[in-house]
């Protein structure tokens, strides 16, 4: 659409613009998809991302699919290479990392100075009135429903009309008083776990076909194990489950494996974290004729399909099941560190775990969790990623990138963090020698500006520089990987 109309300004000559994504196998996959399913703009798409990664450019380019990552660089480093652009837009702007606020706020600065470029923000679950006053912005947003097939949402209370074995009425029971006594404050204990365990995997026998797929959302890998084992000793006659985990940890070609079209007599289980949340679309069963077959390969953000000489199968997940949970870095004062622990998902979350069903047909979302519990006492969004972790790496980034004081940049940020974290980072990053001060007036160490470039925890930075420097960067990096 942008690429059919003329440019925005009439002194531009041809439209050119970025559209970024939170990760590079989604920038990667969608760049593949246009150029495979627009012919007539296929050499009008290129793809950049960190480390150099340039494909596809040519004389023609006039649209970049790029990192997150990779444009906050681009426009803190060269904000002049965006005077000829017409469009800047910024996919899934909900998932609030450090890097997304730190581009919101480049952007704004953009904006103040040149008046020809259009930022385009988007998601499917977008905090529209935190956006509109960031930007300053008087218009309503742009509301596009793409929900094209009804999704039927069972939570844990209804689950007894689903004819489960009796036996798993009483874990019924006992998650819905769980969910009003702790009202999502705290995660569920190990004991409690156990029963959304045995209750995704008895939805699992009862909702599942052969030949069907179903996804279910766990917060992390100890889950996907424990989920994995209770499925894979189902026996059916004539019916075989498969379970196949989405985790980071997991190699990127395994998890590929997820996406293949299941067998005749088999139920695809695919056991993700949240990784999998606004990014992922499970093929199934649906049918394509011979003459617009297509194959297809699935990426983390969207379909990519490449034409193919047979015939195979596509569709959709057609049922989710979600525990409600995920980990969460959050940010423990007394330590002044990070930490990883299990939280309640916000409504937010919820809704984009949803939205991994009924693109093709009517879906089904089995959420163990109470009605009123994603009501009432589930947040509406999560809280921005700065505001939930020590600062000392932001604002490493922040002052080897912009050469400037670094606490007004933090401050005008959509969602400013803490003074006191700020003051704790500045001390911490001072202990650790990687600024001379322990203020805004320091200026970033060798050591600094080394462990900055590597993008690994600074400590591990640390370790592994002080090994180079002392002629055992072989032994440091060997401990820093460990």
């Amino acid at each position: 659409m942008i690429l059919n109309h003329p440019p925005p300004d009439p002194e531009i000559k041809r439209i050119k613009f970025f559209i970024s994504q939170p990760r590079r196998i989604a920038a990667k996959g969608l760049v593949e998809r246009v150029r495979s399913c627009e012919p007539e703009h296929r050499d009008k798409f290129a793809i950049r991302m960190g480390h150099g990664w340039r494909e596809y450019e040519t004389r023609h380019t006039q649209a970049w699919f790029v990192t997150t990552g990779y444009l906050t660089r681009l426009l803190a480093n060269h904000p002049e290479q965006f005077d000829s652009c017409t469009h800047l837009v910024i996919d899934e702007v909900h998932e609030r990392s450090v890097d997304t606020d730190i581009l919101c706020l480049l952007c704004k600065r953009l904006l103040e100075n040149n008046q020809r470029i259009r930022l385009v923000l988007m998601s499917a679950t977008l905090a529209t009135k935190l956006y509109q006053d960031y930007f300053n912005v008087p218009n309503d947003p742009i509301h596009v429903d793409v929900r094209r097939y009804p999704i039927k949402e069972h939570f844990v209370e209804d689950l007894v009309k689903l004819k489960l074995p009796k036996a798993h009425a009483k874990d019924i029971q006992e998650i819905q008083h769980e969910c009003e006594k702790k009202r999502c404050n705290d995660a569920p204990a190990a004991h409690e776990m156990k029963r959304r365990f045995t209750l995704a995997a008895a939805i699992t026998v009862v909702v599942g076909k052969a030949g069907s797929s179903v996804l279910i959302f766990v917060p992390g890998m100890n889950e996907i194990i424990a989920i994995t084992e209770l499925i894979e000793n189902i026996y059916i006659v004539g019916t075989r489950f498969t379970c196949y985990p989405i985790h980071s940890d997991i190699p990127f070609d395994e998890q590929m494996e997820a996406f293949e079209s299941p067998a005749a007599d088999e139920v695809k289980v695919v056991i993700a974290t949240n990784a999998a949340e606004s990014s992922v679309t499970l093929p199934d069963v649906g049918k394509l004729s011979k003459r617009s077959c297509f194959k297809i390969a699935i990426n983390q953000s969207s379909f990519l399909f490449r034409r193919s000489n047979s015939i195979h199968a596509i569709a959709y997940s057609d049922h989710v099941i979600c525990l409600g949970l995920h980990r969460q870095i959050t940010y423990n004062p007394s330590s002044h560190r990070q930490m990883l622990v299990p939280c309640w998902i916000s409504q937010a979350s919820a809704k984009q775990r949803a939205g991994r069903t009924g693109r093709v047909r009517p879906g089904n979302v089995y959420r163990l969790y109470t009605r009123r519990a994603y009501e009432s006492y589930m947040d509406e969004f999560e809280p921005g990623e700065m505001v939930r972790i020590p600062l000392d790496s932001v604002i490493l980034m922040l002052k080897e990138m912009l050469h400037e004081e670094v606490k007004p940049v933090l401050m005008n940020c959509i969602e400013p963090p803490n003074m006191k974290t700020i003051d704790r980072s500045f001390e911490s990053l001072h202990q650790w020698n990687f600024i001379s001060e322990p203020d805004d007036e320091a200026e970033i160490t060798r050591l600094g500006s080394f462990v900055s470039s590597l993008g690994i925890d600074l400590m591990l930075g640390s370790l592994i520089g002080l090994g180079i420097q002392f002629g055992v960067a072989a032994e440091a990096i060997e401990m820093a990987a460990g």
